[in-house]
Parts: structure tokens; C-alpha cells; sequence
């Protein structure tokens, strides 16, 4: 995989399937922000790579505007988004529902996912040849996850999001992918 001349956002970039994600990506030659509420390990994995680190919660749609503008200001272009950042509910949604933890995982799950993607296509069209977003799901995403009925419910959504932007997007080569890992 050659990157060298490309620039990359990773949210959920300072941990985990991010971090790896960081990583890659600055191996194979990208300059790489990293995204995450987490600032110091957000500051750390940046610093390791080369990057760019972008502390803010990814579930505010003016800080995902901010990052993809940031990142885009600051590498002169911006070529791939791995929308990665993610939270399981720690609790089933079935019964005594947390309103606030349910609005956080819909905001990290979901939300960021549509601001991320709102926020980086037209920075994809700016830097012209098309361009990549990736949207971290999960196999709870594919089957659910019993016991956890709110993060497969996020998860679902993800996968049928970017099922349903995909194909126009692709007219103007623009490629949107879900991955769905297992448990990592």
C-alpha cells in the first residue's frame, strides 16, 4: 500500500483499531489527524507518526466540521476518512433506558458517522481523483449482538447508512466502505 502524497483523518485515532489504523496509514506514507476526545494519547500517536492531533468529541457536528477542515487546511488536502470512533451502551436498551447514555451512543455511534461523512465529501471533491471513507461498524452491525441491543442498534445503522450513500457517491469516485470487525 502506497500512500505517499495522500492525507488522512482517523477518528477514535488514539486507541485500538484507530490507533493500528494511525499507524498503517502513516507507514505506508499518509500524513495522518488523529481525532479523539482522549487529547494526551490523541497528542502521543500523533507525535509517534508525524501527524496531526485533533482532540474534540466526535459526536458534536461542529468539532467534526472542524476536523475535517483542520485536517484539510493543514496537509493541503484531504484524501481518506476512517470514521472509526466508537462506545458500546453498557446497558440493553431494553428496560430503565439511560436517556443520557442512550443519546451518547447514538451521538458517537451514529451521528459522527453521518457528521463525518457530511463534513469530509466535499473536502474529498476539493482534492479531486475521488477519494475514501471507511466507517468502522461492527459485526453487530451484520447480526445481533444479544445483550447489547443499543450498540447493535448503532451498528445497523452504520452498515445500512453506508450502504444507502455509497452508490452515489461512487458516480464521482468517491468510495464509502463499512468494515465490521468482531471483537477486537
Amino acid at each position: 500500500m502506497d500512500l505517499k502524497g495522500r492525507a488522512a483523518l482517523v477518528t477514535g485515532g488514539a486507541s485500538g483499531i484507530g490507533a493500528a489504523a494511525v499507524r498503517r496509514l502513516a507507514k505506508a506514507g499518509a500524513v495522518v489527524a488523529v481525532a479523539d476526545r482522549d487529547e494526551a494519547a490523541a497528542r502521543a500517536i500523533a507525535e509517534e507518526v508525524g501527524g496531526l492531533a485533533l482532540p474534540g468529541d466526535v459526536s458534536d457536528l461542529d468539532t467534526m466540521t472542524m476536523a475535517v477542515d483542520v485536517a484539510e487546511d493543514s496537509f493541503g488536502r484531504l484524501n481518506l476518512v476512517l470514521l472509526n470512533a466508537g462506545i458500546t451502551a453498557g446497558q440493553s436498551g431494553t428496560e430503565n433506558l439511560d436517556l443520557a447514555g442512550y443519546r451518547r451512543i447514538m451521538g458517537v455511534n451514529v451521528d459522527h458517522v453521518v457528521f463525518g461523512l457530511t463534513a469530509a465529501v466535499p473536502a474529498l471533491r476539493r482534492a479531486g481523483g475521488g477519494g475514501t471513507i471507511v466507517a468502522t461498524a461492527s459485526l453487530a452491525g451484520l447480526v445481533p449482538m444479544p445483550g447489547d441491543a443499543l450498540y447493535t442498534l448503532t451498528k445497523h445503522a452504520v452498515v445500512g447508512y453506508v450502504r444507502a450513500a455509497a452508490p452515489e457517491l461512487a458516480k464521482e469516485g468517491i468510495r464509502v466502505n463499512a468494515v465490521c470487525p468482531g471483537f477486537a
